[in-house]
Order: C-alpha cells, then structure tokens, then sequence
C-alpha cells in the first residue's frame, strides 16, 4: 500500500486546506419531519458554554448572509439553525455574558457546520450585544424586526454592520445614502435571492482529494496484484445568484486499468417550492487487452457510460410534497444499453407528528453500476476500479420495479426520536449476483456477473431513528421479507462457483441494518458507521444461504493547519466489506448475492476551500 508515502509527502508539501460540500446525489428527499426540513436545508449546529465549560442557556444565536435569522440555546446550551446554503457572520450573545465572537463561515449543503462558543461572564451590568426571536429577511423595515440587534452609539446593529459590509455594486453606488437608510435601500427591495455583484473567486467553493485505494482479499490477506492506486478527486461549485448553486465534480485514476469521471450539476434552493436537481453524468474505463492481467474474459478494451437526470419535490400546500424524477442513462457495454428509470412519491402530514408516505420506482441496475454511476450518498465519486465479465453468456441488466407505504411518527417535541413502519413490495427481472474469489484474478480486481432467475419480496421495515448524544445520532432498521424465485436460464456455472447465491422456491429473509453518525466538534472528527446483518448472505464456503455481516467505515479528521482563512485539511480513511451503499437504490438481493466481497481501503487527504 502507498497510503503513508502519499500522505507523508502531501503533509510536508502543502498547506493549502480547502473546504467544501461532495454533492448529494439521490433522489431530493422529502421531509418526515420538522428536523428532516431542516436537514433538507443546510445547517448551523453547536454549543454555547462560560468559561467554566458549562452550556449557557437561553443565548441568542445570530446568522446573517443571504438571510438573517437566529436561535436561542436550550437547557444545555444546544443550538440549531437552519439556512441555505452561503456564506454568514455567526455571533453569539447572552445577558450577563461579554463575547467577542464573530466569524465569517460557510454554510454548505453536505455536511453540517458545528461551531463551540465560549462567552465570558461579566462582573458588571448586563450587556447585551444582540438579541433576536425569529428570523428576518434582509432589507426588513424597523418596524418588521421587533427584536432586532440593540444598536449603540458605540456599536451599530448586526443588520447595519452586514449592510455596510456589502461588495460594493451599480446597486450601491450612493454609499451615504445606503449607510443611513438600510432598510429603504435598493439592494432591500430585492429580497433575500437577490444577486449582488459579478462572480468573484471568493464565492467558489471545493475541495481536492488525494487518495489511495487498496484491498485486501476475502480472508484478509493482501492480494498479489498491483492493486494500490492513486486518485485525483477535484469538486468545485459556486452560487448563481441566489438561486441556487452548481457543482462540477471529477475524478482521475491512473495505472493499467485508467479511469475518470465527470458529473455537472445545477440545484435550486432547498427551501423554494420546487427544489430540484438536474446535471449529467459521463464515467470511462479502459481496460488492458486480452494479454493482460484479465485474459480470463473477453471483455472491451473501452467501457464508457453518461446519463442525465433530473429531481424534484413539489410543496403543493405546507402539509403536502409531491417527489419526481428521472433518469436516463447509457451503458455502452451493455446488450441493451439505454436504462430509463423513474419515481413518484407522496408525502401527507396527517397529524401534527406523522407523516404518510407513498411511493412507486421503476430502475434498471447495469453491471458495474455501483462504480460507472454517481453515489447516492455525499462522499468521493471514486473511478471504476475494477473490471468484470458475464460468467457465462453476455451482461445483461436488471429491472426493478417497488411499490412503499408507511408512515414517520416524531416520539419527541424536538424529532429526536423518529419511528417509521413500512410496507414493501419488489420485483426484480434477471436478478444480478456478483461472484468475487473464483480464481486468483478475481480475488479483488476482477468479478463475475451471473444471475439465479427472477424474485418477487414483500415485507415490512420497522425503524427508529434517535439522537443519542447532541452530536450522535443512529438509526437501526428491522426488515423481515418474504421472497418467491423463479429460476430462468442456465445456472449450474452458478452453482459450481458458488452455489449459496442460487436460489429457489420461498425463503423468509430477516434483516437488521444500523448507522451511526458521530459529530464530534472539541476534536473536529466525523465518523460514519453502518452495519448490515442478513439470514440470507451468500459465500464460497456455503452450500446455502447464511446469516451473515457486512461494515462500512468512515473517518474524516481535520488537521490543525489553516493557512488560507477558513481553508481546511483533512485527513480521510475508510474501510468496508459492503459492496453497495445501504442508501442504493438497486435491489433488495443486491447485495445478499454479493460472494466474497474484498475489504476496500482508502486513506488519504482533502484540501477544502
């Protein structure tokens, strides 16, 4: 592995840290909750606490970019505010308490910002720096901001602090009349969306990873081949007006096997009423020849997919959101090579805490989708790394077809505990199986693509979602499914080369899958950990199916090195068993038919801006 030596150089060469978001790429979720609408949203998130290290209730919290708004910290000096993504002034100020705090931040829409602030008591009268109960727009008049910043002779107000800090443009030409009178001001008459001034580099935001990637066969042991290699993952993104914003995302892998990706994206304001998302996606693999390490398949020496996609979620009334979209997508080595896939889901406040769900999926899984597409989750788009082949015949896709009902029930005031029940049920055509560790090649860098027939599920979820700590939270989901096959095409290659994967008649499948989201602000480290367990996993050492585990383990560590402003470096490191993510939306079976998974590895560093 080439993990250390990379990170060794690139931590003595650089000090460049960056900070940005990796875009989210799923289908745009609809909100169960208040807390999920905040979510849908970006987020400011921390503790306010004295010297002493104790959380001060009751301080008022202030942002103010694209909108003002703020909150007040509860018992134990928690906040929480929910804005668009953009850039703010964050402050913080509680009777009885001095603070000096003020910071210039930037809101993505990935990953939460967390802030600790330490006021200062004071011995004196009370002081009172800001105070505000409910958020308020920019270019508000006087008598709209009822309990607006205490302005002195001193100090002006937060609202005419950040006016007067505005980038000077054609709409601001007449300073003195802007300074006197903010709140009648042309840039006020323009709401918050409003767009001031040209695009500057500062209003870009990135990041850039250096990674290695490496694996270890099913039992552990490094593999023979030369199967370390270096990846370039570059993101940049900036706002359009105050519309929304685009990102631009690629990523460049070298060695025999070379490999890129590209995706360009453009995502309105989660808040308006119809939050959407389109962009186009283009990924390409070149493969050595015949000759090469993978002369066990003929297989093209190019493979290339694009695709285009587009998401809504429609706010039809405050209790009602409608989610659509599609996408379409060409797989070049396919047979068949263009996939269509869509969805419709309703969401419908019913009571005050529970929400009913509803929706319908059609979606075709190409062989090697889980490397030639966008994840579903926010993290690196990595190239396609590895290589496969039909074990017998040609690749051929999968069709599924899903139908969901349920509903989301908030136990707690706050949505700090959220229960779902679900009714499912699926049907999966030419059902894919992908068998690792049939012979030395296969062991890691290459696969086998075959399938059992077709299967028909239905089942139920039952799940629970809680905040453990203020910055943890888990969910756990029990999932038990009944499942009818219906074996098509030949299958004994499969059942010589593993021969848990063939299924047939009824087998009743129990499941339990957990996450766990840790936050941790005094040591700036995130960690992210699911776990799936499953009656029905497939091995190369069971004749049937088994119960069985598989991990996914993330670790993102910011290093104290800032040298460009808010600029942040980071350190990342990951390990997991799991082939797909346990966010994709293939099929149930996906991956219980995945044999001999390798353990992926990644180490490396990011430099976000």
């Amino acid at each position: 592995m080439r993990c250390l030596p990379v990170l060794a150089a690139l931590l003595c060469s650089t000090a460049w840290p960056g900070e940005a978001p990796a875009q989210v790429h799923d289908d745009i979720p609809l909100p169960l909750t208040r807390q999920a609408l905040a979510a849908a949203a970006s987020s400011i998130a921390g503790v306010v606490t004295d010297e002493d290290g104790e959380g001060i209730s009751g301080a008022a919290v202030l942002a103010m970019g694209s909108v003002v708004t703020a909150a007040r910290t509860d018992v134990r000096g928690r906040f929480h505010l929910s804005v668009p993504p953009g850039r703010y002034i964050l402050r913080a100020t509680r009777d009885g308490y001095i603070s000096t705090y003020r910071e210039a931040v930037q809101v993505r829409t990935d990953v939460p910002l967390t802030r600790n602030i330490t006021l200062l008591k004071t011995d004196g009268p009370d002081i009172v720096l800001a105070s505000m109960a409910q958020p308020v727009a920019i270019g508000a008049s006087d008598a709209d901001i009822e309990t607006s910043p205490v302005e002195s002779a001193d100090e002006p107000s937060e609202t005419v602090w950040r006016l007067r800090h505005l980038p000077r443009t054609v709409l601001r030409d007449n300073a003195s009349i802007w300074d006197e009178h903010p709140a009648t001001s042309p840039r006020a008459d323009l709401g918050r969306n409003a767009w001031v001034g040209p695009l500057t580099a500062g209003d870009l935001y990135g990041h850039v990873d250096f990674l290695t990637t490496s694996a270890l066969t099913t039992s552990g042991e490094p593999t023979t081949a030369d199967w370390p290699r270096g990846v370039a993952y570059v993101v940049v993104g900036a706002p359009v007006g105050g519309h929304g914003d685009w990102t631009v995302r690629a990523s460049l892998a070298g060695g025999p096997t070379a490999a890129w990706t590209f995706t360009g994206e453009y995502a309105s304001n989660p808040d308006d009423r119809h939050a959407f998302r389109t962009g186009a996606s283009y990924s390409a693999q070149t493969i050595p020849g015949a000759g090469g390490a993978h002369a066990l398949a003929a297989i093209d020496t190019v493979r290339r997919v694009g695709g285009v996609h587009f998401f809504d979620r429609w706010t039809l009334a405050r209790s009602l959101q409608v989610d659509s979209g599609f996408e379409i997508v060409r797989y070049d080595y396919l047979a068949e090579p263009t996939l269509v896939n869509g969805r419709l889901g309703v969401r419908q406040l019913v009571l005050p805490r529970v929400t009913m769900i509803a929706a319908a999926a059609s979606r075709h899984v190409a062989p090697g989708a889980d490397q030639f597409a966008p994840p579903v989750t926010s993290g690196a788009w990595l190239p396609p790394e590895r290589t496969f082949s039909a074990l017998t015949g040609e690749l051929r896709r999968q069709h599924v077809t899903a139908y969901e009902v349920g509903a989301d029930t908030a136990l707690s005031g706050e949505d700090d505990l959220v229960l779902r029940v679900r009714r499912f049920s699926e049907r999966s055509s030419n059902q894919i199986a992908t068998i690792f560790g049939l012979d030395e090649a296969s062991q890691v860098g290459h696969y086998y693509i075959s399938s059992p027939g077709d299967v028909a599920l239905d089942g139920w979820v039952v799940g629970i979602s809680s905040r453990l700590i203020p910055h943890v939270r888990a969910t756990v989901d029990y999932t038990t499914t009944r499942a009818d096959w219906d074996a098509a095409g030949p299958r004994a290659a499969l059942w010589s080369g593993a021969g848990s994967a063939v299924r047939s008649g009824t087998e009743q499948l129990h499941d339990v899958t957990a996450t766990i989201d840790a936050d941790v602000p005094t040591t700036a480290t995130r960690v992210t950990v699911a776990l799936r367990l499953n009656s029905g996993f497939s091995s190369h050492q069971w004749r049937d199916p088994a119960l069985s585990g598989r991990f996914a383990v993330d670790v993102r560590q910011q290093l104290p090195v800032r040298s460009l402003g808010q600029s942040e470096l980071n350190l990342i490191l990951s390990a997991r068993t799991l082939l797909h993510s346990v966010e994709d939306r293939g099929g149930f079976y996906d991956e219980l038919l995945t044999v001999a998974p390798p353990v992926r590895l990644m180490c490396g560093l990011q430099m976000r801006f």
